[in-house]
C-alpha cells in the first residue's frame, strides 16, 4: 500500500476556505444560479445592498451556529473559532467578486464558469472537512447535525442546501419580484454537491494524512 502524503490540517482548511470563496465569483458570473450553500446571503445582499455579500454571509453563518446550538443543546469551543473563519470567508468572497468582475459573460464562458465554480466549491468543502479542525458554520452545521441525527453527511448536506435554496427563492419572488441568485445551477448543486463532496473527501483521505500543527485547534474541533 502506498504511503500517505502528510498534509498540515491548517493549510488544508485555509485552502478549502479560499476555494469556496473563489467559487462564489464564478457562480455569480455564470448567472445560472449560485450554489445553495451560498445563495441565501447572495439574495439578502440583493435585497439589502447596504451590506455586501461577504457581510451577509458572516451574519448568516452566525445564525447557523445559533440554530445548531439550539438543536443539539450544546455549545462547542470550535464554534467560536468558526466565527473567525466566517469573517475570513466574507472578506475573501468580496475580494474575489471584485477581482473577477471582468470575466466575459457570453453563454459558452458562463457554462465554463459554472463548471469551474462547482469544482472549486466541491474540492474546497472536501478539503475543509478533512482538516479535522474548526470549520466555517456553512460546513459545521450539516456536519454536526448529521452526527446529532445519526444520518450520513451527504444526506443532511443535500437537505440543508435545498432548504436554503427554497428560502432564497421565496425571498426573491416576494421582495424582489423574481429569481435572484437561484436557477438551474442551484438545483444542480443541491442535488449533486453533497455526493460529490463525499467522493472527493474519501479520495483525499485515501491518499493524504491530515495532521494538525497546533493540537489545541484539533481539540476544540471535537
Amino acid at each position: 500500500m502506498d504511503k500517505k502524503i502528510k498534509v498540515a490540517s491548517e493549510l488544508s482548511l485555509l485552502f478549502g476556505i479560499t476555494l469556496v470563496a473563489l467559487s462564489t465569483s464564478f457562480f455569480a458570473k455564470a448567472s445560472f444560479g449560485i450554489s445553495p450553500l451560498l445563495s441565501l446571503p447572495y439574495v439578502l445582499a440583493a435585497l439589502l445592498p447596504s451590506l455586501t455579500y461577504g457581510m451577509w454571509s458572516i451574519l448568516f453563518q452566525i445564525a447557523l451556529v445559533a440554530a445548531l446550538c439550539v438543536v443539539t443543546r450544546r455549545m462547542r469551543m470550535g464554534y467560536i473559532a468558526s466565527f473567525a473563519l466566517s469573517a475570513l470567508f466574507g472578506v475573501l468572497s468580496d475580494l474575489f467578486l471584485f477581482l473577477f468582475a471582468f470575466l466575459p459573460d457570453t453563454l459558452p464562458f458562463r457554462i465554463c464558469w459554472f463548471v469551474v465554480g462547482f469544482a472549486l466549491l466541491s474540492v474546497g468543502v472536501a478539503f475543509s472537512l478533512t482538516a479535522r479542525l474548526p470549520l466555517m458554520p456553512f460546513d459545521t452545521f450539516p456536519r454536526d447535525l448529521s452526527v446529532h441525527l445519526k444520518v450520513r453527511f451527504g444526506t443532511v448536506k443535500t437537505a440543508f442546501d435545498l432548504t436554503t435554496a427554497i428560502i432564497g427563492l421565496v425571498l426573491g419572488f416576494v421582495f424582489l419580484g423574481g429569481l435572484v441568485g437561484i436557477g438551474v445551477g442551484t438545483a444542480v448543486c443541491a442535488l449533486l454537491l453533497g455526493t460529490t463532496i463525499n467522493k472527493i473527501r474519501d479520495a483525499l483521505l485515501k491518499r493524504m494524512d491530515f495532521v494538525p500543527w497546533f493540537g489545541v485547534l484539533e481539540k476544540i474541533a471535537k
